[in-house]
C-alpha cells in the first residue's frame, strides 16, 4: 500500500509540475506532430501512427499514443512557388491516474524564398480534455486533492510553428500552449492549482549526401524549453541508406541515450523503433522506454513515391 501511495503522489506531482507535453525520440520521423508548419511536405497524403511506453515494469507508467494526417495541395506550379498544407493530429497521453486527449486541425502555407529554399507558417487549432481519476490511489485518509475525480476541457488550443527548409539544411520553431491556462475551470480542477505553461521547441539540422554513395547523414539538434524549467536538448545523428533503411542515436540531457532504427517496406510503408535508456522513474521501474512509429504514404502512383520530399531530411 505504501508503494501505491508513493507512486500515486509521484504522478500527481509529475503531471502538475512537469512539462506535460508529449515527448518523442524519433523527431525526424515525427516532424508534423511537433511542428504544424511541416504539413504538406511529403509528395503524397501522409498517415502516421505511434506508441510510446515509458518506465517498463510498473502499472500506470506514462504511455503516449498518437495519429496524424497531413497533405499538400495547390502544387500545380512545377516550381512550387507556393502551396498549402492541411492536416490533423490526435494524441492520448496517460500517466498514472491522469489522462490527456487532444484533437487538432492544422494549416500551413509554404512560400519559396530562394531558388532551393522555402519557408512555411502553420498552426494547430483544437481542444484538449484532461481527466484525473484518483479513486485507485490508496491513502491512509481521504485526501481531497489526491483522491478526487475530475474532468476538464481546454479550448481553444493554439500551437503555431514556422519552418525553413532547403536541400542542405532546415530549422523549425514551434510553440505548444501558446495561450497558457490553469488546470481548473469553474468547479472543476485537476490536482492542486497549477498552470500549464507554454513550451518552445527548436529543431535544427543539416543534410549531408555522401558523394558516390547511397548514404545520407542528418545530424540535428532539438531543444525543448519552458520558461519555468531547464532546457532539454536532443543531440541526434541519423544515417539513411538509400532511403530504405536508417540507423540513428540520440543523447538527451540529462536523462540518457537512445538508439533508432527505421525500415521501408511494401513501398508505401515505413516502420521506426526507438529504445531509450536512462530515464529514471519511480522505485521498481526499469529505465527503459520503447517507441514505435508507422507511416503510410497514400500515393496514387509510383512516380510520386519515387520523388524526393521537398525537405530531404524527412524520409
Amino acid at each position: 500500500m505504501k508503494r501505491l501511495i508513493t507512486i500515486g503522489l509521484f504522478f500527481v506531482s509529475f503531471f502538475a509540475n512537469a512539462q506535460s507535453v508529449p515527448l518523442y525520440t524519433q523527431n525526424l520521423f515525427n516532424r508534423f506532430a511537433i511542428n504544424p508548419a511541416t504539413a504538406g511536405l511529403e509528395n503524397c497524403p501522409d498517415f502516421r501512427f505511434g506508441h510510446r511506453r515509458q518506465w517498463i515494469g510498473i502499472d500506470g507508467a506514462p504511455v503516449t499514443s498518437f495519429f496524424t494526417f497531413n497533405t499538400g495541395f495547390s502544387k500545380n506550379d512545377a516550381s512550387y512557388r507556393s502551396f498549402h498544407g492541411v492536416g490533423a493530429r490526435f494524441l492520448n497521453d496517460q500517466a498514472g491516474p491522469f489522462s490527456a486527449t487532444s484533437f487538432h486541425l492544422a494549416y500551413a502555407f509554404h512560400l519559396k524564398v530562394r531558388r532551393e529554399a522555402s519557408i512555411s507558417f502553420g498552426s494547430f487549432l483544437g481542444l484538449r480534455n484532461y481527466s484525473y481519476n484518483g479513486s485507485g490511489i490508496y491513502t491512509p485518509l481521504f485526501d481531497p486533492v489526491v483522491n478526487q475525480t475530475s474532468n476538464l476541457f481546454i479550448y481553444p488550443e493554439i500551437d503555431p510553428g514556422i519552418y525553413y527548409y532547403s536541400p542542405k539544411n532546415f530549422i523549425g520553431l514551434s510553440v505548444v500552449n501558446l495561450i497558457p491556462f490553469q488546470l481548473s475551470s469553474g468547479g472543476e480542477q485537476i490536482g492542486s492549482p497549477s498552470p500549464n505553461t507554454k513550451h518552445f521547441i527548436l529543431h535544427v539540422g543539416q543534410i549531408i549526401d555522401a558523394s558516390g554513395y547511397y548514404y545520407t547523414f542528418v545530424p540535428n539538434i532539438m531543444v525543448r524549453y519552458a520558461p519555468s524549467g531547464v532546457p532539454e536538448i536532443d543531440l541526434n545523428f541519423m544515417w539513411y541508406i538509400d532511403n530504405d533503411f536508417a540507423l540513428g542515436a540520440t543523447y538527451r540531457n540529462p536523462t540518457g541515450v537512445s538508439f533508432i532504427a527505421e525500415a521501408k517496406f511494401l513501398q508505401r510503408f515505413r516502420f521506426g523503433y526507438a529504445f531509450d535508456y536512462g530515464v529514471l522513474g519511480p522505485s521498481g521501474a526499469a529505465p527503459y522506454t520503447h517507441e514505435v512509429m508507422l507511416s503510410f504514404l497514400a500515393c496514387k502512383d509510383k512516380e510520386d513515391l519515387d520523388k524526393k520530399p521537398l525537405c530531404p531530411a524527412y524520409k
